[in-house]
Parts: C-alpha cells; structure tokens; sequence
C-alpha cells in the first residue's frame, strides 16, 4: 500500500505538472498574439498626463498675461478703465474659467482612476490637449484677438471634457450598480 500511495502521488504531481506547464504556455500565447496590447497603457497614461498638465500651464500663462489679447480685441482708443475694454476682459476670464473647470474634471477623473486606464478616450483627450497646447502657444505668441479664444475653447477643451464625463459616469454607473 506504500508503494501505491507513492506511485498514486507521483502521478497526482506530475498530472499538476502537465497542467501548469500548459497553462503558462497558453499565457504566453495569448500574450504574444497581442504584443503591443499590455504597452498601451505604459505610454498612453504619462502622455496624457503631459498633455493635460501642459495645457493647464499655457491657460494659466494667458490668465496671467491677458492684457495684449484684449487689447488686441477692443478699439485703439480703448484703456483700462472703459467698459469695452472690461466686458471684452470678463469675456476672456470666463472663458479661462471654463476651460480651467473642464480641465480640472478631467485631471479628476484621471486621478481618481476613473478615466485613466481607458486606451480610446485617453488617446482622444492627448489629441485633443495637444491641440489645445499648439493654438494657445499661437495665441500667446502672436497675441490673438480675444474672440479667437472661444474657438480652441469649444474645439479643444469641451469636446475632450465630454468624453471625460461620459467616461467618469459609464464607470461609476458599471461599479456601484452591477
């Protein structure tokens, strides 16, 4: 009876043997079918962090140096103190505001892990970002009409903040309820 308790282990062992070793071969066949599929997140979540973080940066530096677009958007004859040249500055505040809000949902929604590891949106937010990083350098630099602002506002920050929304109550909605 000893020798077949051991004859009966040594089968169980080497059955487990088999088993793992086809296991693991089958992992590593589904891991080479898609080779760039585990990278993805690896360069898509820091260029999405860059991105966002750059165009936070660039609204910050126009908040700061609005001056010369507003100008740039009211008569020649307008100052500081007259109401032209204050509505066109409220408009140009607003608009940063706007684009700071959107901005900060979005970098909360990449924190919090909501948004962060979905490959489509993602990559829709860096171009979007990215775009939005291109023409407020342009804006900055060539001191653009204060108007031209609502247009990378609405082509570059909203479009990517609702993704961003969608994205944050899709995964919310499949946590808490299923």
């Amino acid at each position: 009876t000893f020798l077949q308790n051991q004859n009966g282990t040594r089968a169980a062992a080497a059955l487990y043997l088999e088993h793992a070793r086809s296991r693991a071969t089958k992992v590593r066949r589904a891991e080479s079918s898609m080779p760039g599929r585990r990278m993805v997140h690896h360069a898509v979540v820091p260029a999405r962090f860059l991105s966002l973080t750059a165009h936070l940066v660039l609204t910050i530096m126009l908040y700061w140096s609005r001056e010369p677009h507003i100008s740039a958007c009211t008569s020649a004859d307008a100052d500081e103190s007259s109401s032209e040249y204050k509505r066109k500055d409220l408009q140009l505040l607003l608009a940063l505001s706007f684009t700071l809000l959107c901005t900060a949902v979005e970098f909360g929604g990449f924190f919090l892990g909501l948004s962060m590891f979905t490959s489509l949106p993602s990559i829709f937010s860096i171009t979007s970002h990215v775009s939005a990083c291109i023409s407020l350098a342009l804006f900055i630099v060539n001191e653009w009409s204060c108007d031209d602002y609502w247009f990378i506002f609405g082509f570059c920050s909203v479009p990517s903040f609702i993704v961003e929304v969608a994205v944050i109550s899709w995964t919310l909605k499949c946590r808490v309820f299923v």
